[in-house]
């Protein structure tokens, strides 16, 4: 089971969750740490509370009908 600091969204449609991932690494990619205020191992990319040590994120499945999104210390799968 994934830990719960490594989960950044969840979702029942995987379509979702694929979506939230690709604007994810497009932001750690990017690298648009430091926008807004958030805990101190924590920045916020897109809206959304990123590890500071995540350099990726992936799909997986978090239930029989829902997905998550979670952060991941190498890009790709």
């Amino acid at each position: 089971m994934t830990p719960p600091d490594r989960i950044l969204f969840v979702s029942h449609l995987r379509r979702r969750a694929r979506a939230v991932e690709r604007e994810l690494q497009a932001a750690i990619d990017e690298d648009r740490g430091g926008e807004g205020l958030a805990p101190a191992n924590f920045r916020l990319l897109s809206s959304y509370r990123v590890p500071d040590w995540a350099r990726g994120v992936r799909v997986e499945r978090a239930g029989w009908f829902s997905w998550a999104v979670v952060a991941t210390e190498e890009k790709g799968h």
